[in-house]
């Protein structure tokens, strides 16, 4: 093979990984610190959460739980082990109301960074990226399968059902300032018949999973 086309080929080769490295990486996204947990607890409603299908990854690779589709709000309190529950209440396809539970652990070394876990097979990590603790929350996490592809989850929570325009706006473009892709957000509708179907404070738990 001549030097120059030899040359060619091992830039190519360079080239090519570089772009493969940049691809699998997780944007650089700080959370907040400090971290007040008490604060935090309590009722949000989500206003948007990732909705990401990669068929790479199969079922895995569906970020956003659609069974539940609309009026969907958290619930996060502490029990009496010191964890973290998480209660999760809203309307499935059929307008049938499901409360899925799932548990939090903080890390250690970052408060605002959780690990949920709903099921053996269900696992993500989130942490807080913008909190104002009467108002909103912007949660976003992303790590690397053993695929070797990125998985990222975001969520945009509220303590009313609503959140006006222009919030949902500067918070997706905090994570787009990041190079993330605000595009996977899917809004979840919060409306009179929510309120009628779903009123304040309404649990009912089922053994269903996030």
């Amino acid at each position: 093979m001549a030097p120059q086309l030899l040359l060619l080929v091992l830039l190519g080769s360079l080239l090519g990984s570089s772009v493969q490295d940049a691809a699998i990486r997780c944007p650089n996204v700080r959370i907040v610190s400090p971290f007040d947990l008490k604060q935090f607890l309590g009722t949000w409603y989500e206003i948007a959460r990732f909705q990401v299908f990669d068929p790479n990854l199969g079922s895995s690779g569906l970020t956003t739980r659609p069974r539940l589709s609309s009026c969907v709000r958290l619930n996060f309190l502490l029990t009496d082990e010191g964890k973290l529950r998480v209660e999760r209440t809203g309307l499935d396809a059929k307008n049938n109301t499901i409360t899925q539970i799932g548990v939090a652990e903080q890390n250690i070394h970052d408060n605002a960074r959780f690990f949920f876990k709903y099921s053996d097979a269900v696992e993500e990590e989130l942490g807080v990226v913008e909190v104002v603790y009467e108002e909103h929350a912007l949660l976003y996490g992303c790590y690397l399968t053993r695929t070797g592809h990125i998985k990222q989850d975001a969520w945009i929570l509220g303590r009313d059902p609503e959140l006006p325009r222009v919030t949902v706006d500067v918070l997706q473009g905090t994570l787009q300032s990041k190079r993330v892709d605000i595009s996977n957000f899917r809004h979840v509708t919060h409306d009179e018949f929510c309120k009628n179907v779903l009123p304040e404070n309404s649990t009912v738990v089922s053994d269903d999973e996030f």
